[in-house]
């Protein structure tokens, strides 16, 4: 049984990996399809620029040429643009990339470029990269010094007395009772009562 088993798993993979080169194969040649058509497209939009450089020239309002023409380079640069993405993603197919300074087509794992020597940026810089920089975010905004004038408070003078127990012993004080004598009431002279009794 462990042969027909490994023989399964053998057919397994080999069909897995061609199917696999099939599609890379099948997608690689629709892009470059793409590209080929884009190319004639930008082939046509070039000669009608000609035509209308032509066309002014012999109007005499050569002033008028450039931008007569900025359609057509608004196109060109749009296609081109489309072009390049495709061949990016054939070079991905693939496992290649360009070199950072000398555009030649490179594995996507080279650290450096065979024809210029060029240091390359691999997926795991690219990844230590991205981890470091929002630690190095915080840092920077946790340094930064504040970019509007910070208004300090006012400061409050403390005043105190400058003799704390006079104050405290002027407020314990009882109030002063008043020593003026009060005016004697005048008294009404007594009537003698034996005198009366004489009279009678």
């Amino acid at each position: 049984m462990g042969f027909f088993d490994n023989l399964s798993k053998k057919a397994t993979e080999t069909y897995k990996s061609t199917t696999d080169k099939t599609s890379k194969m099948a997608k690689e040649m629709k892009l470059k399809s793409y590209i080929g058509e884009n190319k004639n497209k930008i082939q046509g939009i070039y000669t009608e620029i000609g035509r209308k450089v032509y066309e002014k020239h012999q109007e005499g309002n050569i002033a008028e040429i450039e931008e007569a023409i900025k359609p057509e380079l608004e196109q060109i640069a749009v296609v081109t643009k489309k072009i390049e993405n495709m061949n990016n993603e054939i070079r991905a197919l693939n496992n290649l990339k360009l070199c950072e300074k000398c555009a030649a087509e490179i594995a996507i794992d080279a650290r450096f470029c065979p024809s210029c020597g060029t240091p390359q940026q691999t997926e795991e810089s690219k990844q230590e990269e991205v981890k470091s920089e929002p630690e190095n975010k915080i840092e920077e905004v946790v340094n930064a010094e504040p970019q509007f004038p910070v208004e300090k408070e006012p400061e409050i003078e403390e005043t105190q007395p400058e003799n704390i127990e006079e104050l405290v012993v002027e407020s314990i004080q009882e109030p002063e009772v008043s020593t003026e004598a009060e005016p004697e009431t005048e008294q009404q002279p007594e009537t003698d009562s034996t005198e009366n009794t004489e009279n009678e």
